[in-house]
């Protein structure tokens, strides 16, 4: 659990995003504008908007696997839980048949 306040999280991320973002821009300058004649000021507006959607689609792809991964790791964890407790949820079963009560097996 993050244990910053509001303030302190957006302070943190914004020196984290100028100093990374910065190095991106650059890396991505050596990679495809290394001799200074193309880059975002030369393109136009409908090539800014279609490399802007292909962004977008790699950060679907890396969200989509972060639920994907929560979801395996919590379907881990809940798993784990059943098979350290089987045992007694087999007795509360058990014990339940005999007074009428239902349980979800």
């Amino acid at each position: 659990m993050i244990k910053m306040k509001d303030e302190e999280i957006m302070d943190f991320a914004l020196k984290e995003f100028q100093l990374k973002a910065k190095a991106k821009f650059k890396q991505g300058i050596k990679e495809h504008n290394p001799n200074g004649d193309k880059g975002l000021a030369r393109m136009t507006s409908k090539q800014r908007i279609k490399s802007s959607m292909e962004e977008v689609m790699d950060l679907w792809f890396y969200l989509f696997t972060e639920l994907v991964k929560i979801d395996e790791e919590a379907r881990f964890e809940r798993e784990s839980l059943l098979d350290e407790y089987q045992e007694d949820l087999h007795e509360s079963r058990e014990r339940s048949r005999g007074n009428g009560w239902k349980f979800d097996e």
